[in-house]
């Protein structure tokens, strides 16, 4: 099978490639999912999503979680998976992992809920934290425009304060109807 696909033009080879890896995630991810406390399945999902991401990214950018801070004296709540781009230092703790996330070095920050298909109060506690999580990152400043400005200097050039803020995303599964159940509720709140 091997010999098959390697004679199959490039773009039929990746397609090939990141159908495999598709199945290989899904998989593991349901596997994966099924045990164990609530904080148990939580730390699972945010490493699955971290060496997911890692897999995309060049080997000289590097995954961390935790607070960010920015040179004007801000600082984020924890983000559960932090972008490092390669012009981050190295400032690390006796075990190897990031113990400083600068926002002049975050490539972008991601937040990430679980599947919230039927939105609960629960679940919809979880994402209006994991928003205000968020939030806490977009507050933060940079003292120059991210490492990738030139992508966005074009459409941003009257907005130089968005290329001065740290990128962040919120990962979770949603369906149209939680979406709206949950906007009407964040509208809600911040009415009162």
């Amino acid at each position: 099978m091997t010999d098959a696909i390697s004679k199959l033009p490039v773009k039929e080879r990746l397609r090939h490639h990141f159908r495999r890896l598709t199945e290989d995630i899904l998989r593991d991810y349901r596997d994966g999912l099924h045990s164990g406390t609530p904080e148990a399945v939580a730390t699972f999902r945010e490493d699955f999503i971290r060496e997911i991401i890692g897999r995309v990214f060049e080997r000289t950018y590097r995954l961390s979680k935790g607070p960010v801070f920015d040179s004007f004296g801000g600082r984020s709540k924890s983000i559960d998976c932090v972008i490092c781009a390669p012009n981050h230092p190295l400032f690390l703790d006796p075990v190897g992992r990031d113990c400083v996330l600068l926002a002049d070095g975050v490539h972008s920050a991601i937040e990430i809920k679980p599947d919230i298909k039927f939105l609960s109060d629960a679940f919809d506690c979880e994402l209006v934290r994991g928003l205000e999580q968020l939030r806490s990152c977009k507050r933060l400043r940079r003292t120059e425009p991210g490492i990738m400005r030139h992508f966005f200097e074009r459409e941003h050039a009257g907005n130089r304060d968005w290329l001065m803020r740290v990128p962040s995303h919120l990962l979770c599964r949603l369906s149209t109807a939680s979406v709206r159940r949950g906007r009407a509720g964040i509208l809600a709140r911040s009415a009162s």
